[in-house]
């Protein structure tokens, strides 16, 4: 069906739609709910295992970069270890000495508590003089961790005794690496963040808020320390579970001092004084995470710690407002939400509704999803989590579910109108065939299928019936039409009957009967194995019609015409004199001579094969019926052209082609002897000893005295070097010559052969002539420079079975060096099936055999496969050469060839080289090799022995 036609059936179904508002969407809204809540289970499934994590976390950043950063709390400092304090205070064993010298230097500050980010969990001689200064000093909390075997390593006593608080430094980085969540404790060990927190609340509020330590935790080891949290049980109970960092800005913002700057005095000491001071490395490489504003250049554990303490302070810290879907009450409200959403859904699509459009419905949903992203986003700015991906997910697998079941009711809905449109459209409404337009479509696909295959016949048969109008206008159109559906139905049985077994069996569609008009009825016959099929057609409807009907009781005759058009129908108005001299011309072939014969032979070799539009074929047909009409009692005719004699003429040209080849050396005997041995070797078809050939009692070779006359024969044409200027290769080129038309170009029978398939058997005589002819000229010139033979290959003989063999036979019969011997292959053939052409190119590169590409740059070949072939020659076609005269753009598309080919390894050969302007230009180029009339036209064998026996420089 045509474009326009679907376009105008799609629109008068949308029409009906619209005026039919809410019929397709009839499912109830219980249904729509129902989906909802399996949704919402489905998304929660896939929560649970981790999928919506990136899209989250990459919600999680753009809300970062959207609210920008904030002002860290200016009652938090941080004091830096950086890499200049670990050289030059951490590479002894005084490293205790460093804290000790560090909480001297903060005391006269008086800061609100010292935060220790560092794990000093080895015993040190100097812990006496720290745990003395921390008695004296601000208060301290120490770090704790756990090593791998998940034992924890405190601090010595004498610290743990002096520390108002611990804390762990456990966090956990997303998959994309940044620090989201830690555990608020662990082993009711709190966070290093929240135990300073606790610490700093005992330390300001006093008695007020908290209560002195009294409880101790047992380790298990026969060590306890004291349980600092419960001093404020109402810290760690408000917290979430994990604890959500609310990152304020860039580590770059807060207050950072470098720990040398401290110790030696050179921070005034009033940026510690009643502040939080927290004292932890910021080295590459050592506890380091990532941050929203912190990705290109990591932060570090005691900016994380920096960062809870910021949260806790304000009271900043992100509040997740999210339901685990791995607890079953959170499963169940899951789901409960997205049968909700399903019934919102399901409202806006009842039945007592107009449908929303597809466009409504996506700007709905985006509205919907963008409306629940800057909630998320403004209930992030006040410190709450609310994960977007899920909603939005459940969201669209509704709202997607019920545009996908939108669309297929529409589709099916859409498919019976078509189908019933197409009824109206493509057949007749009284016999239930084919109408005119139908035929005219498939009849225009057969001829489009014509003119790539060339095995591909089909006809039309053009039926009248010779007294409907009478009939019709004497027994009323009641009876008339009875009369067209009754034929019609004969027709049809008939042609099932036919040509049904045969469909069956290849699968292709063998006829279409369509009611043409109002007493016309045509056959479009496919798939023809000849002319013959549709003759046979068309005398069984004759006689099928010929018998009269029974309509209501009433006996009817209707006679009938017919008038056949063939997709190539080369004949002319032919009588039976010129019939039968036609058919005795070709007699001696042992031809089949009847008529008939001639035609289906004939349509095998027209050139204009799908030329004709379809309403032309039916105009050649229904000229054909009204011949067949006016000649009275013949039952068909076939259309007449004036190209019945040029086809004849091709036709006798085939048969002197066959007659020439068959007079040629491959003759019938050798092709019976050829064909015993590969019987005898069916591995390969080749013996494994070559000696084996000599069994073989071949002919005389084609220079001895007793050389088979041929009406063909090679001229060679030089192939020279144009970097000494000899020769280096001859091209054999074949002529025919016809004993009465005298010579023959090979453009006129070349194309002849390839189309019957005799140019396989014309091919290999070249060849062998060719290397028949190649070994005389290395027994006559031993001492002379070796020369190659170059023979084309046509691409009918790449397709056909053991190409290799054949080969290795004639080099063997003729004892040719396989180094010798170059074989041209086209570049429109060998791009028809480059698959296999490559495999037996390599088999014949693997025989030591040269190969070169013809006519390179016409045959539109792909580039991208050009370094896979395995040749070793390319030949700019002579058109590009004789072009250069005059355009110079022409040298530069040679130009192009020379250095592509240089670049994969390969010789280039220019053929029509004429001027000398041309040959110094090629050389100027850097081509390999010329050919043309420039150097010599094709010659004879023995005009071309004599330039070999001159040999000629140029």
């Amino acid at each position: 069906m045509s474009r326009e036609r679907k376009i105008s059936m799609n629109w008068q179904f949308l029409r009906c739609y619209r005026q039919k508002p809410g019929r397709i969407l009839d499912a109830p809204s219980w249904q729509r709910t129902l989906s909802g809540g399996i949704a919402a289970f489905v998304v929660a499934g896939i929560q649970s295992l981790g999928w919506f994590i990136p899209a989250e976390e990459m919600v999680y950043r753009t809300w970062y970069q959207l609210r920008g950063p904030q002002t860290w709390d200016s009652r938090i400092a941080i004091v830096a270890i950086d890499e200049a304090a670990i050289k030059e205070l951490y590479g002894t064993t005084q490293s205790r000495q460093t804290y000790v010298k560090l909480l001297q230097a903060l005391a006269p500050a008086k800061p609100s508590l010292i935060v220790l980010n560092v794990i000093v969990d080895e015993p040190a001689p100097e812990d006496v003089a720290l745990a003395q200064q921390m008695q004296v000093g601000a208060p301290t909390v120490l770090t704790v961790a756990w090593n791998q075997e998940g034992n924890l390593k405190l601090p010595n006593p004498l610290l743990l005794q002096q520390a108002v608080g611990v804390g762990h430094v456990v966090n956990t980085a997303g998959a994309d690496g940044i620090t989201r969540t830690l555990p608020p404790e662990i082993q009711k060990i709190p966070a290093l963040g929240v135990a300073s927190y606790q610490a700093y609340l005992q330390r300001v509020l006093g008695s007020q808020a908290c209560v002195p330590p009294s409880v101790q935790v047992s380790l298990g080891d026969g060590r306890e320390f004291p349980q600092w949290y419960p001093a404020c049980p109402d810290v760690l109970s408000s917290l979430p579970h994990p604890f959500w960092v609310n990152w304020p800005a860039s580590k770059s913002q807060i207050q950072e001092y470098p720990i040398l700057d401290v110790i030696r005095g050179q921070v005034n000491a009033t940026a510690f004084t009643d502040k939080i001071v927290l004292v932890g490395p910021i080295v590459h490489g050592l506890d380091i995470l990532q941050t929203p504003y912190d990705r290109n250049s990591p932060a570090s554990g005691v900016h994380l710690q920096a960062a809870i303490l910021h949260n806790l302070l304000n009271d900043n810290y992100l509040r997740p407002i999210a339901l685990q879907s791995d607890r079953p009450l959170n499963l169940l409200l899951y789901v409960l939400g997205g049968c909700l959403i399903g019934y919102g859904v399901a409202l806006r699509t009842s039945s007592n509704s107009v449908p929303w459009s597809l466009r409504r419905q996506l700007v709905v949903g985006v509205v919907l999803v963008g409306g629940l992203l800057v909630l998320s986003f403004v209930l992030f700015q006040n410190n709450y989590l609310l994960p977007a991906i899920p909603p939005i997910a459940i969201y669209t697998m509704i709202v997607g579910g019920e545009v996908i079941q939108e669309r297929l009711k529409m589709r099916d809905r859409l498919r019976v109108s078509e189908q019933q449109l197409w009824k109206q459209a493509f057949y007749d409404n009284l016999t239930g065939l084919p109408n005119r337009a139908l035929l005219l479509q498939r009849l225009e696909q057969a001829t489009a299928r014509a003119k790539w295959d060339s095995q591909y016949q089909f006809a039309v048969l053009f039926i009248e019936l010779d007294r409907y109008k009478v009939i019709n206008s004497h027994r009323g159109h009641s009876l008339s039409d009875q009369l067209l559906v009754a034929i019609a139905a004969k027709m049809q049985a008939s042609l099932e009957t036919q040509l049904n077994p045969k469909a069956e069996e290849t699968g292709l569609q063998l006829f279409t009967l369509a009611h043409f008009s109002g007493d016309t009825f045509t056959i479009l016959l496919e798939n023809l194995d000849s002319l013959d099929d549709a003759i046979q057609v068309a005398e069984q409807i004759y006689a099928l019609l010929s018998v009269p009907l029974s309509i209501d009781g009433q006996e009817v005759f209707c006679s009938v015409s017919i008038g056949i058009a063939a997709s190539a129908t080369p004949w002319a108005s032919v009588d039976a004199a010129e019939a039968t001299e036609s058919a005795e011309s070709l007699t001696p072939m042992g031809l089949d001579t009847s008529p008939y014969a001639i035609y289906s032979s004939l349509t095998q070799h027209t050139g204009s094969r799908g030329g004709r539009q379809p309403e032309m074929i039916l105009r050649e047909a229904e000229i054909a019926m009204y011949q067949a009409k006016a000649r009275g009692k013949v039952p068909f005719a076939l259309f007449n052209r004036n190209l019945y004699r040029e086809a004849l003429g091709l036709l006798q040209l085939e048969t002197d082609l066959r007659r020439a080849i068959a007079q040629s050396d491959l003759n019938l005997d050798r092709a019976i002897r050829r064909a015993a041995f590969y019987s005898d070797n069916p591995v390969g078809g080749f013996p494994a000893d070559p000696s084996a050939l000599s069994t073989m009692s071949d002919p005389p070779p084609p220079w001895s005295d007793s050389k088979v006359q041929s009406e063909f024969r090679l001229d060679y044409q030089p192939i020279v070097s144009l970097v000494d200027g000899k020769i280096s290769a001859f091209e054999a080129l074949v002529r025919w010559l016809h004993p009465q038309r005298g010579m023959i170009s090979p453009v006129e029978f070349i194309p002849l052969a390839e189309e019957t398939g005799l140019i396989t058997s014309l091919g290999w005589w070249i060849l062998r002539e060719a290397c028949c002819q190649l070994r005389a000229w290395q027994e006559s010139f031993p001492q002379a420079i070796p020369v190659t033979m170059v023979v084309n290959l046509s691409a009918i003989q790449l397709m056909q079975l053991r190409v290799k063999e054949q080969i290795q036979l004639i080099l063997h019969e003729t004892g040719v060096d396989s180094r010798y011997l170059k074989l041209e292959i086209t570049e429109s053939g060998l791009m028809e099936n480059v698959d296999a052409t490559i495999e037996l190119l390599e088999q014949l590169k693997a025989l030591g055999i040269q190969l070169s590409i013809d006519d390179f740059g016409t045959g539109y070949s792909s580039l991208g496969r050009l370094h896979y072939l395995p040749v070793d020659t390319l030949k700019i076609d002579q058109s590009f050469i004789r072009r250069t005269t005059f355009e110079e753009e022409s040298w530069e598309i040679v130009q192009t060839i020379i250095t592509l080919a240089h670049n994969l390894n390969m010789t280039v050969v220019a053929e029509g080289v004429e001027t000398p302007e041309q040959l110094a230009r090629l050389k100027y180029l850097g081509c390999d090799y010329g050919q043309g009339y420039l150097f010599a036209k094709p010659l004879s064998s023995a005009n071309a022995t004599t330039l070999l026996m001159t040999n000629p420089q140029w």
